[in-house]
């Protein structure tokens, strides 16, 4: 079978979005009923209204570029069935941009500590302005990159213990040590299993670049679950793909426009892609001084968008050229 691990990468929903658009496909109507029943629907009529007006603008009537906003929770209060309450406690912040021409995916990392300008309330970080409803972290999101959101998932975080016990186990590998919830990692490659991948996930360890590093060893962790989804046989078994909807779907609450004749559209248009078309590009930001904190990599204290960088991730997204972008920024790094 051709190597998928691009399109298994598309967020940390990993096998539960574009994954299971390809393998939806394959496998007909089952499946997509499998995901209909799994996930829960948000029903926020704000979120409802602004999801709309990017639907209904008009197209030249070929493929336009995607953008699918992630939101992860590891706060057991925010339960599926509550998706559109009003208090989210977000530990991940991703939007997922799939060009027009469905050549690859581009996923943002946006630091929760980032401050950014909400609506009523003044500066505040954009994890505060999530914790204020969908819509509002919506907004937020979608003024900081200047562009409209498409979809929008919720995952509850417990999905990737879930997820790693279906595996087998997932092979991580960390640029530092740390520990969290009771865990030891090491700076190398570690074994997750089902009690441990959480703990890896939303380490919140005293790195030297705070965020930063936990955004990095994220990455890591999608890359790895999205490789071992392929070599476990996930995607061309039925059988384990079938178990791998009826598991994790229900950790999903999706917009009503995300159903399973959507995934399966990205999923086949999406199905040309490899390894080498997924590109991971962290929220160009530094310390916000005027936060008042000497805190650094904002673990404590709020990051600051970077302004030239920042302008050009916006002009990327909106002339559909973020895999240009963030080919320049791996340069940039080394």
């Amino acid at each position: 079978m051709r190597k998928r691990t691009a399109v298994l990468c598309a967020g940390i929903t990993v096998v539960a979005l574009l994954v299971f658009g390809a393998g939806v496909g394959a496998y007909n109507g089952y499946l997509a009923m499998a995901w209909d029943r799994g996930v829960t629907t948000i029903d926020d009529p704000d979120l409802v209204e602004q999801l709309a007006s990017r639907a209904e603008a008009p197209t030249s009537g070929s493929s336009s570029p995607v953008d699918i906003l992630l939101f992860g929770t590891v706060d057991p209060q925010t339960e599926a069935g509550a998706a559109g309450a009003d208090e989210i406690d977000s530990d991940l912040i991703m939007l997922a941009h799939i060009p027009a021409d469905r050549s690859g995916v581009q996923l943002v990392s946006i630091p929760n500590d980032t401050s950014v300008s909400v609506p009523g309330s003044g500066r505040d970080t954009i994890g505060a302005a999530v914790s204020l409803g969908l819509p509002m972290g919506v907004r937020a999101v979608s003024n900081l990159l200047g562009t409209e959101i498409d979809h929008v998932v919720l995952i509850d975080l417990a999905m990737l213990d879930t997820m790693v016990d279906l595996l087998g186990g997932v092979e991580v590998e960390s640029t530092a040590a740390f520990e969290s919830e009771g865990h030891a990692f090491t700076s190398g490659l570690n074994l997750l299993d089902s009690s441990s991948a959480l703990a890896f996930f939303s380490g919140h360890g005293a790195f030297p670049d705070g965020t930063l590093q936990r955004i990095h060893n994220r990455q890591e962790f999608i890359r790895a679950a999205g490789s071992q989804l392929v070599s476990t046989g996930h995607l061309s078994d039925p059988l384990k793909l079938s178990a791998a909807v009826r598991e994790l779907s229900p950790y999903l609450s999706v917009d009503s426009g995300f159903d399973a004749s959507t995934l399966v559209k990205f999923g086949s248009q999406l199905g040309a892609i490899g390894e080498d078309d997924i590109d991971f590009i962290t929220l160009p930001a530094a310390d916000d001084d005027s936060s008042g904190d000497d805190s650094t990599g904002g673990d404590h204290g709020q990051l600051r968008a970077d302004g030239y960088d920042l302008e050009e991730l916006k002009r990327s997204i909106a002339d559909d050229s973020v895999d240009d972008f963030a080919a320049e920024a791996t340069v940039r790094r080394r």
